[in-house]
């Protein structure tokens, strides 16, 4: 928020004080009735309060709306930077302060290398290589009698 929402609403309260002080001083120079001065008083008060109830009201709900703007802003850079294999970090903590409370584990972490990743990948790779698979017409060929359209069976 710009500071200079902040400073209008400060001068707007100081101008009001003055005022109030004012009215001090015109209470002792008797220029005005003690019960008047007071009912001035009273008023400069409530509308001290009720104005900044409503500015600091709109002041806050612009400032949610900033918190929410670059809140956006640097959850969309953190997930850019996030690791992929922070949820085993993750995990692997709340497992650990598990184990401290003394309860039983949730999840295993079973040990894993690089040449597991080779191995799977090299499957991968063979399966997507390998030929597609035939269909059961065209593997019944051989001593087996074919029909043909018609119904019959065909030589």
């Amino acid at each position: 928020m710009d500071l200079r929402v902040y400073e209008v609403l400060f001068q707007f309260n100081q101008g009001l004080s003055q005022a109030l002080a004012s009215l001090n001083i015109i209470e002792k120079l008797d220029m005005a009735a003690p019960d008047y001065v007071s009912k001035v008083r009273t008023s400069l008060s409530e509308l001290r309060a009720e104005a900044n109830n409503h500015f600091t009201c709109k002041i806050a709900q612009k400032e949610q709306e900033e918190e929410n703007h670059f809140y956006r802003i640097r959850r969309k850079r953190e997930k850019a930077e996030e690791d992929p294999n922070d949820i085993y970090h993750d995990v692997k903590a709340r497992e650990w302060l598990r184990r401290e409370k003394g309860l039983p584990p949730r999840a295993v972490f079973l040990p894993w290398t690089q040449s597991d990743d080779d191995r799977i990948l090299a499957m991968q790779k063979a399966a997507a290589s390998a030929p597609p698979p035939q269909s059961e017409q065209s593997r019944n060929t051989g001593d087996a009698k074919q029909e043909s359209p018609e119904g019959g069976s065909g030589t």
